[in-house]
């Protein structure tokens, strides 16, 4: 079975998160859109017609990228923007990253919505674990039903009794045995949890491998 990871074959972890997660584009949004207009507090309120129409248009997905300096952390995240932004959504793309010169936590997290969208999301629903830093520091940032890609091999994860409750669901992918085998570069393990983040969310990998192409087609190998 062909995960829509080139390399990547009879993936169980990923076959299953597509399952669970192949309608989260809507799904989150459903969810969020219940929640909000069941809770008595907002019925107390009384939500006017063009708040209600504002919350509608909300985003669909939050995706999030972290790991140490010099793991091609902001250029994972522009290259998930730019092939969100080619299937016709719109995005926001927001960078963290230390006042240092050089190592430190850094993140990108891109908002992705069917309208114009100027702030990035609370929550994150794809969160891409490329140290176990990141965990540590956004595992609280995770929505209801979120999707942690990870690497078990090198980066171990348990998910608490709360977290489960949230029905989050980890995701391994072989990030360093498929750079191995390609005899890449550490800092590779970025855009193969781009392939693996396409396959979460149900884009066509072809889309990523053009905007990777476009942008890093240039460099010599």
């Amino acid at each position: 079975m062909e995960s829509g990871v080139p390399g990547v074959k009879h993936e169980p972890d990923l076959a299953a998160s597509r399952e669970v997660s192949g309608r989260v584009l809507y799904e989150r949004s459903r969810l969020r859109r219940q929640d909000y207009f069941q809770s008595p507090s907002s019925a107390q309120r009384g939500i006017r017609a063009s708040v209600i129409k504002l919350y509608m248009s909300r985003y669909l997905i939050s995706w999030k990228v972290g790991g140490e300096a010099g793991f091609g952390i902001k250029s994972a995240g522009l290259t998930f923007a730019k092939v969100c932004k080619r299937a016709g959504y719109f995005v926001f793309g927001y960078d963290e990253y230390p006042s240092l010169i050089r190592g430190g936590h850094n993140t990108y997290q891109v908002t992705v919505s069917e309208s114009s969208v100027a702030s990035t999301a609370e929550e994150v629903d794809i969160l891409v674990v490329l140290n176990k830093d990141t965990f540590t520091r956004h595992a609280k940032e995770l929505n209801h039903g979120a999707v942690v890609i990870y690497d078990k091999t090198s980066l171990p994860i348990t998910l608490t009794a709360a977290q489960k409750e949230l029905h989050i669901k980890l995701v391994h992918v072989p990030l360093a045995a498929l750079v191995e085998q390609a005899k890449g570069q550490p800092v590779m393990r970025n855009t193969i949890s781009l392939g693996a983040s396409q396959a979460v969310i149900g884009l066509p990998f072809s889309m990523l491998a053009s905007v990777i192409k476009q942008t890093f087609g240039h460099k010599s190998a």
